[in-house]
């Protein structure tokens, strides 16, 4: 990331005071505001790399949520769902097979059909690919902070 300058003119102290003042209630609005944009933006590319509908129950999909924390905001998956599979989605697994009374009835699979069920043998990362897409946007999502923080 470059290094970047900005020159402020202000004239006597009542004004530098208040322009200071303005400058630190604004920075804890907007940093809000762009942890906000940011965790959008990832879920939003999350949601899309996400396997598809038509190998599951959309359930995962769902799950991909943006959450207001103390000091900013963050995307979760997996919450909420009976099984916890957004984290082996994610790093991945070892191949397995998932027995026929496992399945849910509401998934349409197009796994590799075995005789006592299905391998599994796949898995698609979804939070890294759209955290490393967004993070490339980030310098320009900063500028723009900025920009709204020392000018108003």
């Amino acid at each position: 990331m470059a290094n970047q300058f900005i020159q402020v003119r202000i004239k006597g102290d009542r004004e530098t005071f208040l322009y200071l003042k303005r400058v630190q209630s604004r920075t804890n609005k907007e940093g809000m505001e762009l942890t906000k944009r940011i965790a959008m933006k990832i879920q939003r590319r999350a949601k899309k790399l996400v396997a598809p509908l038509n190998t599951g129950t959309g359930d995962l999909k769902k799950s991909i949520m943006v959450i207001k924390g103390k000091n900013g905001y963050a995307v979760v998956a997996g919450r909420g769902l009976s099984k916890p599979y957004a984290f082996y989605q994610e790093n991945g697994f070892m191949a397995h097979r998932i027995y026929w009374n496992q399945i849910d009835p509401r998934a349409r699979s197009k796994w590799f059909y075995s005789r006592d069920g299905y391998v599994v043998s796949r898995w698609t990362p979804f939070m890294s690919p759209a955290f490393n897409h967004v993070l490339q946007t980030l310098d320009g999502e900063l500028n723009k902070t900025e920009n709204k923080i020392v000018r108003g």
